[in-house]
């Protein structure tokens, strides 16, 4: 039972969910059906309509767990389970769930802990028995399934992970799944959960939901929904060919566009070419996607390669390392400056202070090149130097 507070915020709370689940039910069926000549406005050339429906069909999993970048066709996925689900049985309730439907103000949530802590102080422990998740989950699931009705439910949750509480949300959601696939007279209860990286996701979760990653669209597909619009084959070959990492929205609005110019004005084949570069994607150097672009990915085989230039350069034969001291060449009286012995342990510890400093900038300055060189100018900015290869050859143990 939940406390007074809440109580008082759950009717709005689920109120809102139904009203927004079934705008969202409405549009996906229109969007879905079957017109004349068996066309339809959604798009499925991404390829996976067959695969969903069938998975679906089954009825051996639980749910579905779709993963993937932005625009790889995540929502199309799940507007195909959805759109099946709701054709094949009427009895099914779509519910819609985001991470921004278990936003709460920490205000309302210190006024709940401050009523529960009174309850337990009171020893009202009856009382006190759900916490903010399960209540709000409860309830809503108990508007399909109490004494009065029975119906199976589909639930939809989208970037649950961004939510502060998605680790409760996702624990209580595998405990609804057992005990609705474990009791014979309860409904079916089916999850999709839409997140961009499996990682987001309990194993207690994650063990009852099919797996499936969306990607970009590969060339086929590019072509084929331009084909879908409308575009010939041979404009829309040489179109595909030109856009790659386009994702689906992307290929939808540069077909749509097309389609407008082509209603208007002759269209030539220069006039592709400079749109296109102009709807290409831009490319976003943000400090976290920096982090997995190919760039930083490229750098950190070079910083590894940096931790070994000391051994590198001595192996190459350019100098000796100068931490440690080398024998004295047996026809030369004179040391040479890099075979030098240190007077004392502080003039040592200063010349090691010193190359991790360096190596700490020669980092540092990397870090701030990637950001303004292309892959292309890295490759021969790096590469094409005879140390680096040298270096490659010597960690693969090659001579």
């Amino acid at each position: 039972m939940e406390t007074k507070f809440f109580k008082k915020k759950l009717r709005a709370w689920i109120n809102n969910v139904l009203s927004v689940s079934s705008d969202t039910k409405a549009d996906i069926l229109k969007r879905h059906a079957v017109g004349v000549g068996g066309v339809c406005l959604s798009d499925y050339s991404f390829g996976w309509k067959d695969v969903i429906e069938i998975t679906v069909e089954e009825k051996k999993i639980n749910g579905l767990l779709l993963t993937g970048p932005v625009g790889s066709g995540k929502h199309t996925a799940a507007e195909i389970a959805v759109n099946f689900i709701a054709n094949q049985d009427d009895n099914y309730e779509i519910l819609y769930l985001s991470d921004k439907n278990f936003i709460f103000d920490s205000q309302d949530i210190q006024a709940d802990q401050e009523e529960r802590q009174n309850l337990i102080d009171n020893e009202d422990l009856d009382y006190l028995t759900d916490d903010i998740v399960h209540t709000f989950l409860d309830k809503l699931l108990d508007e399909f399934y109490n004494d009065e009705v029975s119906k199976n439910v589909c639930i939809v949750l989208e970037n649950i992970s961004k939510s502060d509480i998605s680790e409760s949300i996702y624990d209580r959601l595998s405990k609804y799944i057992c005990m609705y696939e474990s009791n014979e007279d309860f409904p079916s209860l089916f999850v999709i959960l839409i997140e961009p990286d499996e990682k987001y996701v309990s194993s207690s979760l994650r063990k009852y939901l099919r797996l499936m990653k969306m990607s970009l669209p590969n060339f086929h597909q590019r072509k084929q929904m331009m084909i879908n619009r409308g575009i010939d084959a041979k404009t829309a070959e040489a179109i595909a060919n030109s856009t790659e990492n386009f994702n689906y929205s992307q290929i939808r609005d540069l077909a749509e566009n097309i389609a407008i110019w082509r209603e208007i004005d002759e269209i030539t084949s220069e006039f592709y070419e400079n749109f296109i570069y102009t709807q290409s994607p831009e490319s976003v150097f943000s400090e976290n996607s920096l982090l997995y672009s190919e760039k930083i990915q490229f750098y950190r085989k070079i910083e590894n390669i940096i931790d070994y230039v000391p051994q590198l350069l001595e192996k190459i034969g350019q100098i000796s390392y100068v931490g440690v001291p080398t024998a004295k060449n047996v026809t030369n009286t004179v040391p040479a400056e890099e075979d030098k012995l240190f007077e004392s342990t502080e003039d040592y510890k200063r010349e090691m202070a010193s190359i991790a400093k360096n190596e700490k900038n020669a980092k540092s300055k990397i870090e701030e090149e990637s950001t303004s060189m292309t892959l292309c100018e890295m490759m021969n900015d790096v590469i094409g130097k005879e140390f680096v290869s040298k270096a490659f050859n010597i960690t693969d143990g090659s001579n």
